[in-house]
């Protein structure tokens, strides 16, 4: 199993994690969860309580599937300066999280999620909903929808 995460710390842009697993070489997933910490903390409260709920997730995961690789999107530019510095303490966080878990973990550009959806790196949170609807047959939430194309788009690179 591959994990793909989609970072966030707020109730409206919730930290996603998403298993995939390959049959053949069709990804399929597995299973998928939003972890939003209550509204009423601090930015650095708020990715303290997703860590530590990522790091309950991800370790339960480890133990039920072999998870052999943790895949999180790369934080980005937005129009927010400090929202890619938020992001960046979240991956350092899950990095440490799949250390201690003897899980290998990389980061995936946006747009490789997207290309891996849709086969364009521009695409929307419409359409990447839309491909996984088609590909699992499943309708994800947004953020789950980011999480499992991360997922998929690590396998492509790795």
């Amino acid at each position: 199993m591959i994990l793909g995460i989609d970072l966030g710390f707020t109730r409206n842009n919730p930290l996603a994690i998403a298993g995939i697993t390959f049959a053949d070489v069709y990804p399929k997933h597995v299973t998928s969860k939003c972890l939003a910490p209550p509204d009423a903390l601090k930015w650095h409260e708020a990715v303290d309580w997703v860590l530590e709920a990522a790091d309950d997730e991800i370790s339960r995961l480890c133990r039920i599937y072999k998870v052999s690789l943790i895949a999180y999107e790369y934080p980005h530019l937005e129009k927010n300066p400090q929202t890619p510095i938020k992001l960046a303490h979240l991956g350092g966080g899950i990095r440490l999280i799949a250390r201690r878990s003897s899980v290998e973990c990389i980061d995936i550009q946006p747009q490789h999620a997207k290309k891996a959806a849709t086969g364009r790196g521009n695409a929307t949170k419409a359409d990447m909903i839309r491909a996984a609807f088609i590909r699992f047959g499943k309708k994800l939430p947004k953020d789950e929808a980011d999480a499992a194309w991360i997922a998929v788009a690590a396998a492509i690179i790795t």
